[in-house]
């Protein structure tokens, strides 16, 4: 059995440069992060350290390249609407998408302990529905989903939608960032 964290939505390696320490124990530790401007830095954490793989795309419902606004900046999404209106004048990218369920399916052994952190400016929630639809919700000790769609006026809705999809599915390994990140 290997310790897998998934970091989803790297940036720049704020959560890679604390989950690679020693004391945390994972085998394997996979960054998704589609931006270009990113990868460089992601990269320096890479070199000496053969856990850490780097996915030069990023995960969510379908397969495909869409535009990634504001690519590189802190708030950069595939939704471009609620950006500051400077994130969407720079930095706009036709990034790699590939569907959550279908990586994780390919790539993962159930038998692991699979941890994951999902902040992903507003692509959380089509990201944790493609892994309910294909019941591998289920497979990941833990998952810490950042409600990023609260700062998209339109997509606002798909938190309590999401919550309680997962209530429904008994999903009892998932856990939200506002309970568990202090400071």
């Amino acid at each position: 059995m290997q310790r897998i964290f998934l970091d989803i939505g790297s940036h720049l390696g704020e959560t890679l440069e604390e989950v690679s320490k020693p004391i945390y124990g994972f085998d394997r530790i996979i960054c998704f992060e589609p931006s270009p401007q990113c990868y460089a830095a992601l990269s320096a954490y890479r070199y000496g350290d053969h856990r850490i793989e780097i996915c030069r795309f990023g995960l969510g419902d379908r397969a495909g390249n869409f535009s990634l606004y504001g690519s590189g900046l802190l708030s950069a999404s595939l939704h471009a609407k609620g950006l500051p209106p400077i994130a969407k004048s720079q930095n706009e990218d036709i990034v790699r998408i590939e569907d959550a369920a279908n990586w994780v399916s390919k790539n993962l052994n159930p038998k692991d302990l699979i941890v994951a952190k999902l902040n992903c400016e507003g692509a959380e929630v089509e990201i944790v529905r493609s892994l309910i639809r294909a019941d591998l919700i289920k497979i990941f000790y833990s998952l810490m989903i950042t409600f990023d769609v609260r700062d998209f006026p339109k997509l606002r809705h798909q938190e309590g939608e999401l919550r309680a999809e997962l209530r429904s599915n008994n999903a009892q390994n998932v856990c939200f960032s506002d309970d568990v990140i202090i400071g």
